[in-house]
């Protein structure tokens, strides 16, 4: 008898209930290839904007030594990782008593310089191989998308006959090795399968829901103030915008 699955997120079943209604079966179809491209494309996204950004510690290695030092004319300067970007927004916004929706310009460079000091004091480096947020936030949401669209489990395992051969199980569960090899050939399966498991054991029990981690799909842009507008049944609380910030 096959051991029990552990792990399954709400409404996983072996024996999904399949819609047999051609009509539906074409838009339920449609809605998925829809949901599917625009995973790719929120994915090419989120990478062509860390693309050449530095690492967190590296970046906040260089923030610790930029600070203090006198600029000098000429010499290159990267910009800092995003999470330190948003950090020194952040606190620079708050020391200049302006609003989180305001935008940062050059009369506020004091503050950011200020801020960027008290980060660089403060900030520790991530210990261990720092993870790939985007790359787990879009196989987490790929996950969500088979499992709501197939009714069955994403799985992957680390053995094959006590062998160490880590690989997606059969079926659905390789649609995420053919996504990811079509938009990023360079993600291994031993980071899909790390990223599944981990997933599995974060949400045993509760919801995987598409919308939940792709809240703005089906939503749009407000043309007058550029500001993002969610998907139908989500609502924008609060909206910052980071301001690029550079280094030596």
């Amino acid at each position: 008898m096959p051991r029990r699955r552990r792990n399954d997120p709400l409404g996983i079943s072996d024996n999904p209930k399949l819609a047999i209604d051609g009509v539906r079966v074409a838009a339920q179809v449609g809605e998925i290839k829809r949901r599917l491209a625009y995973v790719q494309a929120s994915y090419a996204f989120c990478k062509a904007q860390t693309a050449g950004l530095k690492s967190y510690n590296r970046s906040l290695a260089r923030l610790k030594r930029a600070v203090g030092r006198p600029k000098r004319p000429g010499r290159t300067e990267y910009r800092l990782h995003p999470a330190l970007e948003i950090r020194i927004t952040q606190r620079a916004r708050g020391l200049a008593g302006i609003e989180g929706s305001a935008r940062l310009d050059p009369a506020h460079n004091q503050f950011v310089q200020q801020a960027a000091a008290e980060i660089a004091a403060t900030a520790s480096p991530i210990r261990g191989r720092p993870a790939n947020a985007c790359l787990r936030h879009h196989v987490e949401g790929l996950m969500a998308l088979i499992q709501e669209a197939c009714g069955t489990p994403v799985l992957a395992l680390r053995e094959k006959e006590s062998i160490y051969d880590p690989q997606l199980a059969e079926g659905v569960s390789q649609c995420l090795r053919i996504v990811f090899s079509a938009v990023d050939p360079v993600v291994t399966t031993v980071q899909l399968v790390n990223i599944v498991r981990a997933a599995r054991r974060k949400y045993a029990g509760k919801r995987m829901r598409f919308r939940d981690f792709f809240p703005f799909y089906g939503g749009n842009v407000d043309p007058t103030t550029l500001v993002p507008q969610p998907g139908p049944h989500h609502r924008l609380e609060h909206f910052e915008v980071a301001a690029p910030i550079y280094c030596p």
